[in-house]
């Protein structure tokens, strides 16, 4: 895929991590870029540095925002790169609409710098650990992988240090498919889609769509891996090109992987084979069994050998803040599952135990619909603690649907006081919040460490 010609004028909006890594790149190569940072310069101590060698370089920056964006890119740029988390103005897509001015993410401009076989795992739930799943059974059979993508590091990142016949291993959100027209993922994987990020896409059809946008470019050379037991991953792929391969955890999925009789199986071209027992996955929980499937076909599908695949499923140590137990005390078992931003990850959280759940349940209002969960709150969950900026609503669509086993609390800490102090020796305090942190804190990440102080702080206060 050819590069863009020298004299494309890019704006890059949004100085975060994305940002600066494609504002690095492109201006190593020569490229005219202006950066658009709607805060103010004083916001990037950090960046101060590189701020002034990418001014030398000739990069111009605009913080505080810009007067007159719609006009700007209009008529002084050829591609607008806005960082995944900017939810273009209509006023701006109509001004790049007539100056024909193109919309491009970073992965749509790193489709065309980077070099290598991209693997594209999507889905409302289980994407980074199913990414870095693919990573670690491919590098522990010596294939060439790249880990990239909403995972960490961006895929631009790599421009310039991989190779044809590398494996790019590509964590994509909704929101970085909303612009992509030219990027083609080899083997794209769709795990799973359930109701989330609504307040972006508006309603589920949209967020389907964005979905589906990772097969869009794929041609019949590519393949397709998709959850046969989620509809929604089935109307995502839609009239796709690509050669489809599904999963199931209902039983036989041909030129697909499936779970029967406690094992793990593949159809192979010269038959099924067993990949794995189900009881030596290191992941919890019946979902995580779908995720490995995933992750079986698509390493399958790269030129992993099955031994090799099983061997570094074994071998791959959970990542955090996702059904993490963290400790034990009097019998009760306290889990961080932080990374449940949605009502899809915690219905499958309230669903790995078999002990009585005090679920600790709020945060950041996303204006979800609680209505599926209600029905697993009342078979496995003994309390619930309501907590955060939700609280006001939940309760409301608790006392609404009947069910009356709740407690509100403002904070995350007093909701771990009062789940500690109606908790019985065989109970489990599950952190699966189904709503977004930024209410209290800046990250998923920084509400599972928080959780896990306060439980540390107990745990000393017992050993003392």
């Amino acid at each position: 895929m050819k590069a863009y010609p020298k004299k494309t004028r890019f704006a890059v909006w949004g100085f975060g991590v994305t940002g600066i890594a494609l504002t690095e790149v492109l201006s190593s190569r020569g490229y005219n870029v202006t950066v658009i940072e709607d805060r103010a310069r004083s916001k990037f101590p950090r960046q101060a540095n590189a701020i002034v060698r990418l001014e030398e370089a000739g990069v111009k920056f605009h913080f505080g925002g810009m007067d007159n964006l719609p006009g700007f890119v209009k008529n002084k740029v050829d591609v607008l790169s806005p960082s995944p988390g900017i939810k273009i103005p209509k006023e701006v897509i109509e001004a790049c609409e007539k100056g024909k001015t193109q919309i491009a993410g970073e992965i749509e401009i790193a489709t065309r710098l980077v070099q290598g076989k991209i693997i594209a795992v999507t889905g409302t739930d289980g994407k980074t650990t199913v990414a870095s799943l693919i990573h670690h059974i491919l590098k522990s059979a010596d294939m060439p992988s790249h880990l990239v993508g909403n995972i960490g590091s961006p895929l631009i990142s790599l421009a310039g240090k991989t190779k044809s016949d590398h494996l790019l291993v590509v964590e994509v959100s909704s929101y970085q498919l909303e612009s992509v027209r030219l990027f083609r993922p080899y083997i794209a994987v769709v795990l799973n889609i359930a109701e989330d990020h609504l307040e972006r896409h508006g309603d589920m059809r949209t967020y389907i769509r964005m979905k589906g946008r990772v097969f869009d470019r794929q041609r019949t050379d590519g393949h397709a891996v998709i959850n046969f037991d989620d509809p929604g991953t089935l109307q995502a792929y839609g009239q796709a090109k690509s050669q489809l391969h599904g999963f199931s955890l209902a039983g036989h999925v041909p030129n697909g992987a499936w779970r029967e009789n406690g094992n793990l199986w593949i159809d192979e071209p010269d038959g099924r084979k067993k990949v794995f027992d189900i009881k030596d996955i290191p992941l919890l929980g019946e979902h995580n069994q779908a995720n490995v499937l995933a992750t079986i076909l698509a390493c399958r599908l790269a030129g992993c050998p099955v031994e090799k695949i099983a061997s570094g499923i074994i071998s791959f140590i959970p990542l955090p803040h996702r059904i993490e137990p963290i400790g034990e005390i009097q019998g009760v078992l306290w889990v961080n599952d932080s990374k449940a931003t949605n009502v899809h990850s915690t219905i499958s959280a309230l669903q790995v135990f078999d002990r009585p759940i005090i679920l600790l349940l709020g945060g950041y209002e996303k204006n979800l619909d609680l209505t599926d969960m209600i029905p697993f709150i009342r078979r496995h969950a003994k309390h619930v603690v309501l907590m955060g900026e939700t609280r006001s609503r939940f309760r409301r669509i608790f006392r609404e649907s009947g069910y009356s086993k709740f407690t509100v609390r403002k904070t995350l800490q007093e909701a771990c006081a009062a789940a500690n102090g109606m908790a019985s020796r065989g109970d489990v305090i599950l952190l699966s919040p189904a709503s977004s942190s930024f209410d209290q804190f800046k990250s998923y990440v920084e509400r599972g460490e928080a959780f896990r102080k306060w439980v540390a702080k107990k745990l000393e206060r017992r050993d003392a």
